[in-house]
């Protein structure tokens, strides 16, 4: 179909090249250029008293405005659509993983053989009997404590929950009053935070009891508080460390399938930075990062795992995810040309290669290293990689 022309009404005193010029700018989607040209033109006109000329410009100039904010609003739900579906694979993705982990354990039982926990770790789980009074709290990505289906909120105020979250952290380690109100009020007078602390542990411990009222919650000894340590609570964090440290140690052992099966549930878990929805707390910033590094740590091990076992799809999937999170992390860029250039697929290893270089020089300010440009040459030569 051919491409209709915009034709332009008849002007007193026309400024053709103006014309034509905002005319290509529309052709090409530059609508804010094409309406600055306009601008221009009815400023002009305006000035020489061309009434109708100027209210000619001025409607056309709106209608440029009009499309730029229509094509905004587009891309806007394309990107939401887009970040909904991928989402809906994170999510699918960490259900898949759980079950296959509850299924693989309910089958074949333990793994390893039973051993004596050692003194220093923490009490057994409560009894099957008993799971109905288990917290589940989610720590990474946006904070939240289920209680069954149920999830507990409104929290009474943000110190309340503040110091819930800075105990379940602490989870097992008492926290000193002090530290509390170092942490939480460290520009307040002595009496003054330990009164706001008092204020804060109150709210929180009668929020909990209404909410959740057969177990304690928060215990004060010594001069400490801490989580009491007999109430059942499941920590999304505690269990994605548990199963890294058991993915990496089955890599370890030679257990591949074991590694791969615990890598992966660890992965699935990880649905955001250690309370995403908290992102400005001093307290959380190295805990968090050290989560974030972790969570990095489990895709390169499962993606070193499924480049062994020639999986490119599966690799692919590891290293986008790892340059997500790192967008300045080479080796991952380097994973992910590879993969692609061995999928035939060399127009998007080149590309990789131009993001790597963007993200290096806008985070780090350098350039890409001797390896990823001897691979990126590689690649243009379409030799193998």
């Amino acid at each position: 179909m051919a491409r209709r022309r915009t034709v332009w009404p008849t002007l007193t005193h026309p400024d053709e090249r103006a014309l034509g010029s905002a005319s290509r700018l529309l052709e090409r989607g530059r609508y804010e250029e094409a309406a600055d040209v306009l601008a221009e033109l009815e400023r002009s006109h305006k000035a020489a008293g061309d009434a109708v000329e100027v209210e000619i410009l001025a409607a056309a100039r709106r209608l440029c405005l009009a499309c730029r904010h229509h094509r905004e609003e587009l891309k806007a739900q394309n990107q939401a659509a887009a970040a909904a579906a991928g989402m809906e694979r994170r999510l699918r993705d960490r259900l898949a993983a759980l079950l296959d982990l509850a299924a693989t354990r309910s089958l074949i039982g333990p793994l390893e053989p039973a051993a004596p926990a050692p003194p220093a770790e923490r009490p057994a789980p409560a009894p099957r009997d008993e799971a109905s009074d288990v917290l589940a709290v989610q720590c990474l990505g946006p904070f939240c404590v289920m209680h069954g289906e149920r999830r507990l909120e409104p929290w009474p105020n943000r110190r309340a929950k503040a110091v819930f979250k800075y105990l379940v952290m602490q989870r097992d380690r008492p926290v000193a009053k002090e530290t509390l109100m170092d942490v939480f009020w460290p520009d307040t007078g002595v009496s003054a935070a330990r009164n706001n602390l008092n204020v804060a542990v109150h709210a929180l411990r009668r929020f909990l009891r209404h909410e959740h009222s057969k177990v304690s919650h928060v215990v004060f000894r010594d001069g400490c508080y801490l989580i009491d340590p007999t109430l059942p609570m499941w920590i999304d964090a505690a269990e994605f460390e548990r199963l890294a440290d058991a993915g990496e140690r089955h890599e370890g052992m030679g257990r591949l399938p074991e590694a791969v099966r615990d890598l992966h549930a660890a992965e699935a878990l990880y649905q955001g930075g250690l309370f995403d929805d908290d992102p400005y707390e001093e307290w959380i910033l190295a805990r968090r990062r050290e989560l974030q590094d972790r969570y990095v740590a489990v895709l390169e091990h499962l993606g070193g795992l499924y480049r062994a076992v020639g999986d490119d799809r599966a690799s692919l999937d590891t290293a986008r995810k790892v340059v997500a999170v790192e967008p300045f992390r080479e080796t991952a860029h380097r994973d992910l040309m590879r993969c692609y250039a061995r999928q035939g697929q060399q127009h998007l290893a080149l590309r990789q290669f131009l993001d790597c270089e963007a993200a290096l020089r806008d985070a780090l300010e350098t350039r890409p290293e001797p390896a990823t440009v001897e691979l990126y040459e590689q690649i243009r030569r379409h030799e193998p990689v």
